[in-house]
């Protein structure tokens, strides 16, 4: 059995796809298999573009219909025993000795999640970890130079312990596409499970692969639905009553600002839809809370040291007004 295994979820064969296998085939590190799950795309193991090294090490699990990235991600965390785990995207590529620096890191703290430097070519920043503001806003792109701080590791590449990925339930799975590193790393450190950067390890995310041919007003739609279910779930009552509707306000004005700006009211039914489905999934939403409030050893305060206290989304309405 491989001590490491790489899960790669995928929207199906593409040149980002081969080029992210051809960057592991090249690395230092050895004792690793790979697990390709393809969401919603029939594929077969003759659609990858690897040497002969590499797929031998290569499983595919193909779904009919695509499930999400958190989906596609426990699927095949649930398919391996390898004792570590690293998720990548498929528009990733690593350096040479990423897995191997990664290993050393997960070896030495078990109960952490860490993430190598990656540098984000669509938001041209290169970052140890990611922003996230007490009212839930995060995003390299659309926040750029707004957020501070390293809140929680990408999803782009982040690498845990199976024990600790276990313990933390995996992905939320509802939260189908944006938010689920978000609310991974946020768990993660309400349960006094370290959120850090693996600072010898390097990769490169090209970004936007799974969302490129998405409407802007759609991705607003899934990005604060979804902030919204990770605040309720990761808040205790107190900071839910002090930030969630600050939070919805802000979502509002957004929505407000951009229906303007784009001249479409798409962004305004974004924002009241994504406050519907919250309405609609609020029994499971609580549910969930339930489980994650109950286990947590660390307080609201504590986690907040490490997000940004100023608004991302305040920062962002300065920019287009200035």
């Amino acid at each position: 059995m491989p001590i490491v295994t790489v899960i790669i979820p995928t929207l199906g064969s593409s040149p980002a796809l081969d080029k992210c296998l051809s960057s592991l085939s090249k690395q230092t590190f050895s004792d690793f298999d790979v697990i390709v799950v393809s969401n919603g795309i029939a594929m077969s193991e003759r659609d990858l573009t690897v040497s002969c090294e590499l797929r031998s090490k290569i499983r595919l699990i193909v779904s009919e219909r695509n499930c999400g990235y958190g989906w596609a991600c426990n699927m095949g965390a649930r398919a391996t025993n390898a004792p570590f785990l690293v998720f990548l995207n498929d528009d990733t590529y690593l350096e040479d000795n990423c897995l191997s620096e990664l290993y050393k890191s997960m070896s030495a703290q078990k109960n952490a999640v860490f993430q190598p430097i990656i540098r984000h070519v669509y938001a041209g920043q290169t970052r140890a970890g990611n922003p996230c503001d007490i009212f839930g806003a995060t995003g390299l792109a659309f926040y750029a130079n707004c957020g501070t701080g390293d809140f929680y590791a990408s999803g782009a590449s982040l690498a845990i312990s199976k024990n600790s990925f276990d313990s933390l339930g995996g992905f939320d799975e509802k939260l189908f596409l944006y938010y689920d590193d978000v609310d991974l790393g946020w768990r993660a450190r309400l349960l006094g499970i370290e959120v850090s950067a693996a600072g010898a390890a390097f990769c490169v995310h090209s970004g936007g692969a799974s969302s490129r041919d998405m409407p802007h007003a759609q991705k607003f739609y899934f990005t604060q639905r979804n902030r919204i279910r990770v605040l309720i779930k990761d808040y205790s009552s107190r900071r839910i009553v002090a930030r969630v509707p600050l939070a919805g306000c802000l979502i509002l004005a957004g929505a407000f600002f951009f229906a303007i700006k784009a001249r479409s009211s798409a962004y305004f039914r974004g924002a009241l839809k994504a406050l519907v489905w919250n309405m609609i999934a609020l029994r499971d939403t609580l549910a969930c809370r339930y489980v994650i409030q109950r286990g947590r050893i660390e307080s609201d305060s504590e986690i907040e040291k490490a997000m940004c206290k100023d608004s991302m989304d305040l920062c962002v309405f300065k920019r287009y007004l200035a």
